[in-house]
Parts: structure tokens; C-alpha cells; sequence
């Protein structure tokens, strides 16, 4: 390890965008920040709609409603409320770090919750029908409730001074028919004002019943006599009874959407109208056309002049008085290779598209480097050779050495089957690309001239692997659990002359009863025997059961990461290699397709088709998490925005 590396980690940020489309949005009262859930239930905190900060992962899982207000420390109250009728209430600092405020008691369920402008207070409705105030550390501060008062939804103004009940009484034939009532937010309790009565066809959502940011006027929608388009209702609050009716472009058949861009402007979409929306003045009726969000554009919800959409697994933002529209999101990241550099200075990603994305993990913040590349194939296996070059081998089973800090291709090259385990070591400079029965094949690498041969070695055992100096000698390549359950090896000079089929029969000594599963860069032999695995080096053998999907040894031997699998994913177990002792377990729901160790043994990187995570050896931990490429913000629709895997991703809380 260089002096630098003794600062530990220091990987720049998470990368986690969503795993799956998103399908639900709030927007905060002064229109800076959002929520964000998607289909798997991962929910975001986006702390910046200009695209300055990255999306933060919030711990959640199944939320129906939520609602979030910035608060004077810069930091962000978030109420969180799930279908079951649990909610909780957290911080978020500037940092992304997230805190409990509160979780209200599940025996006392909740429909919703908000948060009130300046993030300190939240009006939440409960299943018993009462509005309650409360403050973030969910004590109760007033409450309103009468007999036979059965509000079902709520909307609150942006000031956060008046809260609208909206009351469902009966369903009159097609007809919805209630009332709204109007709650003002005086000290810590509520003055009701007079109600206002509704009918309309459409049961009041929350794309169709709307409260100006003031308010003072409330909006529901109903069909025109002929059906065909809807039209718009607007209620003054302060004035019960006294309704005004506009018509407007909005078709019935498609699904509308309603936000106020300021206190008299309502801005009307749907998603058959692409690209169109009609912005109207609930005074005067009048309607001009504005840029709407694209077709594809989903649970848009808007704020202080910011109407805010999912666009696949990105974030849709439209400044509604300009028409200045970005998308936010992270390029997509499905890795299935990893590699440390040798001094763990850096840390190598291999992903879709054969891409590779390099970033610092040891040592002082540096920017880290993309090489992207034009072919479909993902990066399969990755390897640095040295600090400076990487090699890369992709699904189709072309082989590519880097001068990565530049983006220079020193060498490529190809073998012409399909690859089942491809296995560099740094001692010897040897690379081995094992095809099972198609022979194992051999190149040596040299970071100045690339490489040389591809040595032909017709050995068909199903394990293979290469030897570090200490442990191999003169021998770099071993195989195991051929026909004959035979240990073989083989010098740098066999391969480089070549061996015929018959000589690699000929050669190689008995293994004892099981499978060689493998052998680490100290020695230690990996022995699977029915059930039970050994791990040793002569007499000195230690054995415990256990039935591995894989068997990963570190670097330095003195730990190994074995994987299980059990029902809902897999298990990772670590054991000290000297006694067999676990030293903890990690479950993922997606297996690894990839397992590799810091050169000192002190992380483990997983890389899976929901994302990477790195591990920190000593106690199990993840220290950090990769499920996305630098965060962007992009004037055009991004083309991977529906090409996510709809699996909650490791970076999930």
C-alpha cells in the first residue's frame, strides 16, 4: 500500500438512480426540490430540479403517499406513508445523510401525511378520520374532528396555512357528490371556514382535484355535454357557492393532469396531448397553448412554476413560465466485472456496451475516466496491469489492453469460443482464457507491447487457475476435476512450447476424494467433498460444512467469501481461512456475477445485474455502492431512460 492509501475509500458519490420507471411525484411547496418513487418502491429525494445535486436514496419500501418541505437548516423534512398505514417522518441534510425524525405507531394508521412550508410542522389524516398537526418528531400539537366527518384526501397550500379536506358523501348514479372543507391553520389548531359543495363524475384525485398555492381557489374536472372534452370547475373557497365553469382542450378519454404554475394560472396536460399543454386563467377563462411534457412523460405533479414528471427511470423538470425543460438521471450501470489496481488506488468497472469506467478509491479525490466504446457486447472481465493499464475482455470474447488514462488501445486480440473463466495473474503476467472441453489459452502480457502468443493448451479439466511466484515456482497454471480427477500444472516455458494431448494425460498427481474448487495466491487448497468444505496447505486442513454456489479466496488468504444460495437470493458468508470461523453474512436478491478483492484484503467489490456494491472485509458492511454513471442533467430525452432492470438495486436502503 502506498502512504496515500492509508486514508481509505474515497469513491465521490452513490450513483443510484431507479430501478424501475417512476410512477409517483411531490413536488416542494417552493418548487426546488422533489420525491420520486418508481415501480420496484425505491424512493429519491432530489435535492436540486436545476440539476446541481445528485438524487439521494431514501429507506423505504411500499409508499403510497409522500410529501416533503426544505427547512431554514438547509436540510429537508420527508414524510413517507405506506399502504399498510405505517409512516415516518426523516431528515436529510445537505450531505444526503438521512436521520429518523419519527415513526407513528402502527396500531393508529395513516392516509396521509404533510409537510408544511418551512419543514417544522405536518398535517396528517388518519384512518379515523381526524387531521391532526403535528410536529417532525410526530408529537401532536391540535387535531380537528366532528361527527360524521369522513374526510378522504387532502390538499394543503404552499404557504402551508390552509389545509382542504375533501369529503365524498355519496355516489349519485355516475355522479360523485361532497364537499370541501376548507381548514385555516391558526397557532396550533384549526379554524374551519364554510364548506363548498361538489358534484362532478370523476372521483377527485390528485391529478384531477387541485388547490392553488394560495389557497383560495380549488379545481375538480367534469366531462362537456357532449363528452368529448372535460370541463374545468373552479371553486373560490373564500366565496362558497359562488362556481365558475371554463371549458377547455382537455379530451375525456385520455388521462388528465391539473397544477397551478402561480395562484391564478392552472396548467392543463394529458398524456395523449405530446408535447401540448394549455395554460388558463381561473379569473378570466382565458386559455393559451404552453409546452407540455413528451407522451412518455408519467405522475407529473407540480410546484411554485416547476412541473415535474417521470420519464422512465429519470427525472422529467419543466420551468413552466419559460418552457425550459431538463431530464436528470444517471447513465444506465449494469456491471459484470471488477477489478482493483494493484496499490488500490483505483477501482474498474466493466459494464453494458463493453464501456469501462475507471474512479479513484485509495488516495486523494480525482476525477474518474469513462472509455466508452460502440459495440453491444458488456465488459465481462476486467484486470489492471499495473496502476496504468487495464485489460478487458467482453462478452464475445475479444480481449482489449488500455492505456486507460488516456484512452490509448495498446493491443487486441480474440479467441474464437465461448469463455468460461478468465483469470490474470500479475506475478507471472499471464492471462488464461479457459473454455471447459474447447482447452484452456495462454498469453503473456507486456503493458508497452500487448500480447504475445496464444498458447494452445488442450487440458479439458473443469477448474483451472493460475499461480502466484510464492506459491507455483516454475509452475503458473494448474487444472483440476478432469476424468481422471488429476492436479496438473504447467510451466510458462511447457505452454509457450506446447503440449500435445497426450503428454497433459500423461502427467499430473491423484487428488484425494472431492472437488479442487480452487487454490489461493498463498497456497491454501478449496476442497468441496460431499457437503463439506476443507481449506488448507498440507496437514494443516480445517472443514466445515456448508453447500457454496462459489468460493472466492482474497488476495492475501486469509479470508474467503463463500456464496449460498437460499430462498429470496443469495448468502455471502466470509470465513477466516485460518480456523474456518464466519466472520458475518450479506444477503443480495440478485446473484454477483462477480466477486474481487482489494489487494489487501480489506474490501471485496460484488458486481450484479442491480448494481455494485463494495464490502468492507472486517465486519460485512457496505462502505459503498455504484448503480449509476455520473449524474447528468440533459436538455434531450435520454434513450436509456426505459432500459432499467426493474429490480430494486443494491443501492436501495
Amino acid at each position: 500500500m502506498t502512504p496515500a492509501a492509508q486514508a481509505g475509500p474515497n469513491l465521490r458519490h452513490k450513483g443510484a438512480p431507479h430501478s424501475g420507471a417512476i410512477d409517483r411525484i411531490a413536488v416542494a411547496p417552493d418548487g426546488k426540490s422533489a420525491l420520486s418513487r418508481d415501480q420496484t418502491g425505491g424512493v429519491r429525494l432530489w435535492p436540486a430540479l436545476d440539476g446541481a445535486a445528485e438524487p439521494v436514496p431514501l429507506p423505504a419500501r411500499g409508499v403510497e403517499q409522500m410529501s416533503l418541505s426544505p427547512r431554514s437548516d438547509g436540510a429537508w423534512t420527508v414524510a413517507l406513508v405506506e399502504a399498510s398505514g405505517q409512516a415516518q417522518f426523516l431528515r436529510v441534510d445537505a450531505k444526503g445523510d438521512v436521520k429518523p425524525l419519527a415513526a407513528l405507531p402502527p396500531h393508529d394508521p395513516v392516509v396521509e401525511a404533510h409537510v408544511l412550508a418551512g419543514g417544522k410542522q405536518l398535517v396528517v389524516l388518519y384512518r379515523d378520520f381526524t387531521i391532526r398537526l403535528l410536529d417532525a418528531s410526530g408529537r401532536e400539537l391540535g387535531r380537528y374532528e366532528r361527527r360524521k366527518f369522513s374526510p378522504r384526501s387532502l390538499r394543503v397550500s404552499d404557504d402551508g396555512k390552509r389545509v382542504v379536506a375533501i369529503v365524498l358523501e355519496r355516489l349519485n348514479g355516475a355522479t360523485h357528490e361532497g364537499y370541501l372543507q376548507p381548514l385555516d391553520i391558526v397557532g396550533n389548531k384549526f379554524a374551519a371556514k364554510a364548506p363548498e359543495r361538489f358534484r362532478t363524475p370523476l372521483q377527485p384525485t390528485r391529478q384531477n382535484a387541485v388547490l392553488s398555492p394560495t389557497g383560495a381557489t380549488f379545481v375538480m374536472l367534469a366531462p362537456d355535454r357532449q363528452g368529448r372534452n372535460y370541463l374545468v370547475l373552479v371553486h373560490n373557497l373564500d366565496r362558497p357557492g359562488s362556481r365558475r365553469t371554463f371549458p377547455s382542450e382537455l379530451r375525456v378519454h385520455a388521462e388528465p393532469s391539473l397544477g397551478f404554475a402561480s395562484a391564478e394560472a392552472l396548467v392543463l396536460s394529458s398524456e395523449d396531448a405530446n408535447g401540448t399543454a394549455w395554460q388558463l386563467n381561473t379569473r378570466s377563462g382565458r386559455t393559451v397553448p404552453r409546452t407540455g411534457p413528451p407522451r412518455e412523460v408519467r405522475a407529473t405533479a407540480m410546484g411554485a412554476g416547476v412541473q415535474v414528471g417521470g420519464y422512465g427511470t429519470w427525472l422529467y423538470v419543466q420551468n413552466i413560465r419559460d418552457s425550459a425543460t431538463r431530464y436528470l438521471g444517471f447513465d444506465s450501470f449494469r456491471p459484470a466485472a471488477a477489478a482493483f489496481s494493484p496499490t488500490g488506488s483505483w477501482l474498474a468497472w466493466g459494464y453494458d456496451r463493453s464501456e469501462i469506467y475507471i474512479e479513484p478509491f485509495y488516495g486523494p479525490p480525482r476525477a474518474p475516466t469513462r472509455l466508452e466504446n460502440d459495440v453491444a457486447d458488456a465488459m465481462r472481465h476486467l484486470f489492471f496491469v499495473g496502476d496504468d493499464h487495464v485489460i478487458g475482455v467482453d462478452s464475445r470474447n475479444n480481449i482489449v489492453l488500455l492505456q486507460w488514462s488516456q484512452g490509448k488501445i495498446i493491443a487486441e486480440t480474440s479467441v474464437p469460443w465461448r469463455v468460461r473463466r478468465v483469470v490474470y495473474e500479475p506475478d507471472s503476467h499471464v492471462l488464461m482464457l479457459d473454455g471447459g472441453s474447447e482447452g484452456k489459452r495462454v498469453f503473456t502480457v507486456d503493458p508497452s507491447r500487448g500480447f504475445s502468443g496464444q498458447f494452445i493448451l488442450p487440458d479439458t479439466a473443469t477448474q483451472s487457475g493460475l499461480f502466484s511466484r510464492a506459491v507455483g515456482g516454475d509452475a503458473v497454471l494448474w487444472t483440476a476435476n478432469g476424468a481422471d480427477k488429476k492436479l496438473r500444472t504447467y510451466s510458462l516455458a511447457e505452454l509457450q512450447r506446447g503440449l500435445a494431448a497426450d503428454e497433459v494425460v500423461a502427467r499430473g498427481e491423484l487428488l484425494p476424494p472431492g472437488d479442487l474448487v480452487a487454490i489461493d495466491r498463498v497456497g491454501n487448497r478449496y476442497v468441496l467433498d460431499r457437503g463439506r468444505l476443507s481449506v488448507g496447505r498440507g496437514v494443516q486442513v480445517k472443514t466445515i460444512e456448508v453447500q457454496p454456489a462459489g468460493v472466492f479466496p482474497s488476495w492475501n488468504g486469509e479470508t474467503v467469501l463463500i456464496f449460498s444460495r437460499e430462498a429470496g437470493g443469495l448468502v455471502l458468508t466470509a470465513y477466516d481461512t485460518a480456523e474456518l470461523k464466519e466472520k458475518w453474512t450479506h444477503r443480495m436478491e440478485v446473484p454477483p456475477t462477480t466477486a474481487v478483492w482489494s489487494p489487501d484484503g480489506k474490501y471485496v467489490a460484488l458486481a450484479a445485474e442491480t448494481g455494485a456494491l463494495i464490502l468492507d472485509v472486517a465486519d460485512g458492511k457496505p462502505i459503498a455502492f455504484r448503480c449509476g454513471l455520473d449524474f447528468e442533467a440533459r436538455g434531450t430525452p435520454p434513450k436509456e431512460a426505459f432500459s432499467s432492470s426493474r429490480n430494486r438495486s443494491v443501492c436501495e436502503p
